[in-house]
């Protein structure tokens, strides 16, 4: 039987994971960012390998959240991927096995247990960032109501995550930048982002 990783079954450690602004609005586009990866069957599973597949793709979310916002916004977090998979029940044997599936692939493995699992952990959700990224550019053309998606798409909405939820007193004066004005008001930062989207949004950690 088919099961779904579900928003519900994430949202303690994203509410973790997405903290970095205040009033954390990064929390709603990484729930927008799920339900896409939901929605392209990334999320699915049938047995425990296949759970914890889904649950380091949503890692590899947070591996993007976190490097976007060290190169378009200044702000320099490093993800805990240890910590964040062990509260989504990812346990160490099975890290072991998918690591094992690729035999190909070699680690500079750790002495310590731990500091193994968390490099486990991380190298699964930077391998995973290729499919992830895939979706979101599919996945996030739906909101500015296009059929196919880009890289454009993906880099609207991170640009826009942190934006606070409009106020309803406030005069049309104080309305945030429109889409158009995003992507023609060239910023160092907007060019950076751009290019590491296009890049296939690698690793910086």
């Amino acid at each position: 039987m088919k099961s779904i990783l579900l928003w519900d079954d994430v949202k303690t450690v994203a509410s973790q994971v997405f903290s970095i602004w205040v009033d954390h609005p990064e929390l709603k586009w990484a729930e927008q960012a799920w339900e896409i990866i939901i929605g392209v069957g990334l999320a699915t599973y049938s047995n425990e390998d296949e759970r914890c597949n889904a649950a380091i793709r949503f890692l590899a979310l947070s591996g993007i959240y976190y490097d976007f916002c060290e190169i378009g916004l200044e702000e320099h977090n490093v993800p805990e991927y240890g910590i964040w998979a062990e509260e989504l029940e990812i346990g160490a044997t099975r890290i072991g096995l998918l690591i094992a599936s690729n035999p190909d692939d070699r680690l500079s493995l750790s002495d310590d247990d731990g500091e193994l699992y968390s490099e486990g952990v991380k190298y699964l959700a930077d391998k995973a960032r290729v499919e992830v990224l895939k979706a979101l550019c599919k996945g996030f053309s739906k909101f500015n109501d296009r059929t196919e998606g880009n890289e454009t798409d993906l880099f609207l909405s991170l640009w826009k995550s942190n934006w606070p939820e409009p106020d309803p007193d406030e005069s049309d004066e104080d309305d945030p930048e429109t889409d158009f004005e995003i992507m023609n008001d060239v910023t160092e930062g907007k060019a950076a982002v751009y290019e590491w989207i296009s890049s296939r949004c690698e690793s910086l950690h």
